[in-house]
């Protein structure tokens, strides 16, 4: 019950979905500013592995996530403080990566 009462307290911010294709030694790497307690969901394939991440700068790079030679996944986090959050994949292939991806942030309406 408390999980269903935590999801109604969140609303829908933003949704991107995007294709690109990644060319040999490149990133694609879209940031956001989530404010504490904002929850990310995200989710991607490729049409060959990927390195991906999900990190943050603090006084160091932070990795909630990071996966090597991976084709999809799907995924949420929630921000433990207000910054800007970056997924991030690097293509390490020797030819380009077609690349979908999408993501949804949801906003926190807990203290406002």
């Amino acid at each position: 019950m408390l999980t269903l009462l935590a999801a109604a307290a969140m609303v829908l911010s933003q949704h991107l979905q995007h294709s690109v294709e990644v060319v040999p030694g490149a990133i694609e790497e879209p940031c956001v500013s989530l404010q504490k307690n904002d929850r990310i969901e995200f989710s991607f394939s490729a049409d060959q592995v990927l390195d991906f991440n999900l990190h943050y700068h603090a006084e160091s790079v932070v990795f909630p996530a990071d996966y090597s030679a991976i084709a999809s996944h799907t995924g949420s986090y929630i921000a433990p403080a207000a910054r800007q959050y970056c997924l991030m994949w690097t293509n390490k292939q020797s030819g380009p990566v077609k690349l979908d991806y999408e993501y949804r942030i949801y906003t926190s309406q807990e203290d406002k």
